[in-house]
C-alpha cells in the first residue's frame, strides 16, 4: 500500500511540474510578445504595466532584458521545456540538477530588476514557478 501511495504522489508531482512547465512557457512567450509589440508601437500598454514601479514593458526594452546575450524569456523557455519533458517521462526527480543554473540566472535577473527599482509581475510569476520546481525537486532528491 505504501508503494502505491508513493507512486501516486510521484505521478501527481510530475503532473504539477508538467502544468508549471507549460504555464511557464506561455508566460515567457507573452513576455516576448510584449517586448515585440512595445518595440513596434511605443504607445502599446500591456495589462502588466500598472505604474512606473510595476512595469513589464519598461524592463523588457531595457538592456537588462538579456543575460548571457540571450533574452531571458528564451532561457526560461528552454528550461521549462526540459522540465515538462522530464516530468512527462517520469524523470522529474532529476530536475534539481537541471534547475541549478536557472535558479542562479533568476537570482541575477531579480537583482538587476531590484537595482533598477522596477518590477514585472509576469517575471515574478515565472521566478516563483522556477523556485517551486527547484525546491520541490530538491525535497524529492533529499527524500
Amino acid at each position: 500500500d505504501i508503494i502505491i501511495f508513493l507512486y501516486q504522489c510521484i505521478y501527481l508531482l510530475s503532473m504539477v511540474y508538467v502544468y508549471m512547465g507549460i504555464t511557464g512557457i506561455i508566460l515567457c512567450f507573452y513576455l516576448i510578445y510584449i517586448r515585440n509589440k512595445k518595440i513596434e508601437n511605443n504607445d502599446y500598454k500591456p495589462i502588466c504595466d500598472f505604474n512606473d514601479k510595476i512595469n513589464c514593458s519598461k524592463l523588457l526594452i531595457s538592456k537588462d532584458y538579456q543575460i548571457l546575450r540571450l533574452p531571458f524569456p528564451l532561457i526560461y523557455i528552454v528550461f521549462f521545456l526540459i522540465a515538462t519533458v522530464m516530468s512527462i517521462f517520469r524523470y522529474a526527480h532529476y530536475l534539481f540538477y537541471v534547475f541549478i543554473p536557472i535558479v542562479l540566472i533568476s537570482v541575477i535577473m531579480l537583482i538587476k530588476f531590484i537595482r533598477k527599482k522596477s518590477y514585472c509581475l509576469i517575471y515574478f510569476l515565472i521566478f516563483m514557478q522556477t523556485l517551486v520546481i527547484f525546491l520541490g525537486s530538491l525535497i524529492w532528491e533529499i527524500i
